[in-house]
């Protein structure tokens, strides 16, 4: 008796275990892509046509593909095509929702298989992304360091993640 009793309870518990780790792998569906590019120095390139990879399947892992944490996100800024089919598709790179000032990737394609991209992007860990100054404070702040007297047209600041003069690997929050 007790043996069927603890064999019903292995078999439940091994039922338990299986349908939890099936709906753990159902959860967590592996991306189409699995490539990988190193970004040196903020910068990278590479030929990836004999990955056979689609340019929906890239643009939905860009931040993955290039070795990211899932705090960046690229948003499409434009596409254009020439007279040989090659279409070129450039992302402009965000850090926790803010531009990153000069993070761009080009991904070309022929025939909706991506050839090659190419690009520069910021690999930023650690940043707040909570400004220090409020935009008016900012403004002054820059009209006074400046010496601005008076201002023949006003553009809005729009928050940024930009480099530092310092250093290509160190960048900041900053008002453009």
């Amino acid at each position: 008796m007790r043996k069927q009793i603890f064999s019903s309870i292995l078999m439940a518990a091994g039922i338990v275990v299986m349908s939890t780790n099936a709906f753990a792998q159902q959860g967590n569906k592996s991306s189409e892509t699995t490539l990988r590019i190193p970004v040196k120095k903020g910068s990278f390139s590479m030929n990836v046509k004999a990955k056979a990879l689609s340019k929906a399947a890239v643009a939905n892992d860009l931040a993955q593909i290039l070795g990211l944490s899932n705090k960046h996100s690229f948003v499409q800024l434009s596409e254009s095509s020439d007279k040989l089919g090659f279409t070129r598709t450039s992302y402009q790179q965000y850090f926790n929702g803010v531009l990153v000032e000069g993070g761009l990737v080009l991904v070309h394609t022929k025939a909706g298989v991506v050839n090659s991209m190419n690009g520069k992007v910021a690999p930023l860990g650690i940043l707040s992304v909570t400004p220090a100054f409020k935009v008016d404070a900012a403004e002054a702040f820059a009209k006074k360091d400046l010496q601005v007297i008076k201002l023949m047209n006003h553009y809005p600041a729009q928050l940024v993640v930009a480099g530092t003069d310092k250093s290509e690997a160190e960048y900041s929050l900053a008002y453009k």
